[in-house]
């Protein structure tokens, strides 16, 4: 399976002084308290992949959306402090390359964030880096350095000019056997920057609040290749597919039943001229059928979870924010399965939730369970990267990933964390005690 991006982390970025290094996997699975930055390791690509997909901020950062509005620099800084510099850095992987791409803002309100240096490396083998000239900030001029020596460019004046209508720079010719004898920092720098790009603009994601279901859905045509978080184009793929007569609906199918019960009809025109459809769902038991928004919220939410992963091209990454929303601990466990599918089919997956009922299934799944047909849902401990966010009452919050062996369990599990039901159930059985004791002496 390849891994475009292996690693993330986060420096100046709103509750991280510095993350660390977030190591992903093909599942990733990110949990932690309420407020304690969780979402913002999602929240790094989306903003990497709106300020790619509107390019003529060129070499600025969009924080202004649509995935994630940020509002201005002083609200997604460390503290709020507009003098500290924001990095990102992420690891890569390009076939049997590796590197790390490093990137540094600054504020320049009222402008989008200025890039203020990007820098593609190998530790300790190569690098290359483009740092912004600060003493003529109205130009946005890079400088280009090699291996830590300054090289000039653009007829000797000794600046990279970062092209019209790119984010990213273009370094050199398209990655080729020439070029790569010409000048393999360059080479290698260049098949890195691709691989990222190409892992940006690909992946899909669902966000944690979803839309309600409709009564009707108007066919907008082809459904449009863009993230779509709150699941508004969900069902126009799947009125897309049913009239292409693909088979998003038959596995979308195989796992709704498993996680509500119900099977999907096949979207239908409410008229042979209209672009109106309804949705129709079935018990999957009794046979009764129903509109989607009288089906219970808890399909309704899971519906683009089930669309939007089962959309997402082959060794892409799909993110998905708390696929647990409104379902049933029952439903969450199927929920959990379907995600580990989607590693199995070699695509990956980063989520973030609160569930207890996702850690316990993957757990499961790594002890190596095979029953109920969950031969291939199998996961090795190497597959899987728990990261625990946690944030003290004071102080930045820190991002560390949890050890798993290959019976499920977590060794270094956080203190206090996902207890409270153990010692609710104690608590339960210490008062039934007590109530059989008072009997008793009665």
């Amino acid at each position: 399976m390849g891994m475009a991006l292996t690693s993330i982390r986060l420096c100046n970025f709103k509750c991280f002084e510095d993350s660390g290094e977030i190591p992903l996997a093909p599942l990733t699975v990110i949990f932690g308290r309420n407020n304690t930055g969780k979402s913002s390791i999602l929240q790094s690509l989306f903003l990497f992949r709106q300020t790619l997909d509107s390019p003529e901020h060129r070499a600025r950062f969009n924080i202004a959306g649509p995935l994630y509005v940020a509002g201005g620099y002083s609200d997604i800084v460390y503290r709020h402090a507009k003098k500290r510099r924001m990095e990102f850095e992420f690891g890569v992987q390009a076939n049997e390359l590796s590197a790390i791409v490093a990137f540094k803002f600054s504020s320049d309100e009222p402008n989008q964030p200025r890039l203020l240096s990007l820098r593609i490396h190998n530790p300790d083998q190569w690098s290359i880096e483009f740092r912004n000239d600060e003493s003529r900030p109205e130009r946005d001029l890079f400088r280009s350095f090699e291996n830590g020596e300054e090289t000039g460019e653009e007829g000797g004046e000794g600046y990279f000019n970062f092209p019209r209508g790119y984010f990213l720079p273009i370094i050199g010719e398209l990655p080729g056997e020439e070029n790569k004898t010409r000048n393999r920092v360059r080479w290698f720098a260049r098949c890195i920057l691709d691989s990222l790009q190409k892992e940006v603009e690909r992946f899909r994601a669902v966000g944690a609040f979803r839309q309600l279901p409709n009564r009707l859905y108007e066919y907008q045509g082809k459904t449009p290749e863009v993230v779509d978080l709150v699941g508004k184009n969900a069902i126009n793929a799947l009125i897309d597919d049913t009239r292409n007569n693909s088979r998003l609906l038959e596995n979308l199918n195989q796992w709704i039943e498993k996680t509500g019960h119900i099977r999907v009809r096949p979207p239908r025109p409410i008229s042979r001229t209209a672009k109106l459809y309804d949705l129709i769902v079935e018990d999957a038991i009794s046979g009764t059928s129903a509109s989607l928004v009288d089906s219970g919220s808890g399909v309704g939410q899971a519906l683009p979870v089930f669309i939007e992963g089962l959309r997402t091209p082959s060794e892409a990454l799909f993110l998905v924010q708390e696929p647990e929303t409104h379902l049933h601990p029952d439903a969450v466990l199927a929920m959990a399965d379907f995600l580990i599918s989607i590693v199995r089919s070699g695509r990956r997956v980063i989520v973030e939730t609160h569930s207890e009922q996702i850690l316990l299934r993957i757990r499961h799944r790594i002890a190596g369970a095979r029953t109920n047909g969950a031969k291939k849902l199998v996961l090795s401990p190497d597959e899987v990267s728990l990261i625990y966010v946690n944030k003290p009452p004071k102080g930045p919050s820190t991002a560390t990933r949890l050890n798993i062996d290959k019976l499920g369990q977590i060794p270094d599990w956080p203190r206090d964390f996902m207890e409270e039901t153990s010692e609710e159930r104690l608590a339960i059985m210490e008062a039934m005690v007590g109530q059989s004791k008072a009997g008793r002496k009665r």
